[in-house]
């Protein structure tokens, strides 16, 4: 079959390896990267194909998952478009067989096909954590010894997927080669938990090899972060923070009673200047920007932005990342909490609906985590920058 996305139009379709973070109906992308292979290919693909449904639950076996294709799938996609589908780990936990499996998948892909929607398979990640001996794995948190059966199974259903599907003219990405050790066939170092679902750098492994693939099919559309300061989707000022006093980027403004120590300036790795905080009174200290430039209620808009922090985790504090509306009192259109973290820079995303347009603003503070009672020390510091909100209707 042709591999066309004229619409860009995507759902995601799967397991727990797809819900990711176990929000099985959400309608965006799930808020933070590292939980979502699927932001990091959308990310990849600089926004050429705009997510809208994960279709993704935990637990769900080839069978579970066509079942509900008709609602999940289909009807979230009513002008075609691309759906990616990644099944088969219950099918191998629960034993089912695999000519049940190929049966499934091929009523699945039947069932798209019809539909003008574009099916792309994916391999099944790896069954195994990485140094067991006997290897194991934990589905629900207590471990499984992986059988001889397990293996053979998860090999059959992977060599399939990319044969049946490529013989088919479908998009089969092989994830074996970015996840898995060939000595003994588990997750590489540090890319699962459990021996089940990725880790941070696994899911971005996903994102990366499925938009690989998809590249040569797919149109870049908008990209998630800023690249200029000068782009008429973007509805927030100053998102690349060239212009600034060298304490707060234009447009922006520290608030409440704590105290705040910011600098802009140019940092590695971030597009433009980024606002670095070194010292904050966590109690009701904040930066604000705003008003938007032109967001009305019922909008659909999304908040995306690059950090990167120091210090922060071990003294259990989080920076908080929201987009506010005041209709006389402010409630939360888009609230992230980011699990400060040092390993490089990362990027968050998330999408919302404005209910109160007054006074919409982006507020960022740092604040106690579930183990947090402390300020930043010495040495401790949020970064952030590239920080876009785009109206997307």
């Amino acid at each position: 079959m042709a591999i066309t996305v004229p619409n860009g139009q995507w759902v995601v379709f799967g397991d727990s390896h797809t819900a990711s973070t176990g929000d099985a109906a959400t309608t965006t992308l799930q808020n933070r990267c590292m939980d979502s292979y699927h932001f990091w290919a959308s990310y990849y693909l600089d926004g050429g194909l705009t997510q809208v449904y994960n279709a993704g639950i935990n637990g769900n076996t080839s069978a579970q998952a066509l079942a509900r294709i008709d609602a999940d799938v289909i009807a979230k996609l009513p002008n075609g478009g691309l759906c990616t589908v990644m099944l088969g780990t219950n099918d191998i936990i629960q034993g089912v067989t695999l000519a049940t499996f190929q049966a499934n998948m091929q009523a699945i892909v039947a069932a798209l096909v019809a539909n003008r929607i574009v099916p792309v398979l994916l391999t099944i990640p790896p069954l195994g954590t990485p140094g067991t001996n006997p290897v194991t794995f934990s589905p629900s948190g207590s471990a499984v010894t992986r059988t001889a059966a397990h293996l053979l199974m998860q090999t059959q259903i992977n060599d399939w997927l990319l044969t049946w599907g490529r013989a088919n003219g479908l998009v089969a990405v092989d994830l074996t080669t970015v996840l898995t050790n060939p000595a003994d066939a588990t997750y590489l170092t540090n890319y699962s938990f459990d021996g089940v679902h990725a880790m941070p750098i696994g899911k971005r492994a996903i994102g990366k090899a499925l938009a690989t693939a998809l590249e040569p099919y797919v149109k870049s559309a908008k990209p998630i972060l800023a690249t200029s300061n000068v782009d008429t989707s973007i509805i927030n000022a100053n998102p690349l923070m060239l212009t600034n006093n060298g304490v707060l980027p234009s447009g922006f403004a520290a608030s409440g009673s704590g105290s705040v120590t910011s600098i802009v300036e140019p940092v590695s790795g971030f597009r433009g200047e980024a606002l670095r905080v070194s010292g904050w009174s966590r109690a009701t200290a904040r930066i604000i920007q705003g008003p938007l430039l032109s967001a009305v209620t019922g909008d659909r808009v999304s908040l995306s932005f690059r950090y990167r922090a120091v210090g922060l985790q071990a003294r259990g504090l989080r920076p908080n990342i929201s987009l506010r509306g005041n209709g006389g009192t402010f409630s939360y259109i888009i609230q992230q909490w980011v699990e400060a973290d040092t390993d490089g820079d990362h990027v968050v995303y998330m999408e919302g609906v404005i209910t109160q347009a007054s006074v919409t603003q982006i507020r960022i503070s740092i604040e106690p985590g579930s183990s947090g009672n402390s300020d930043p020390g010495a040495g401790d510091e949020f970064i952030i920058g590239e920080l876009t909100v785009r109206k997307l209707t």
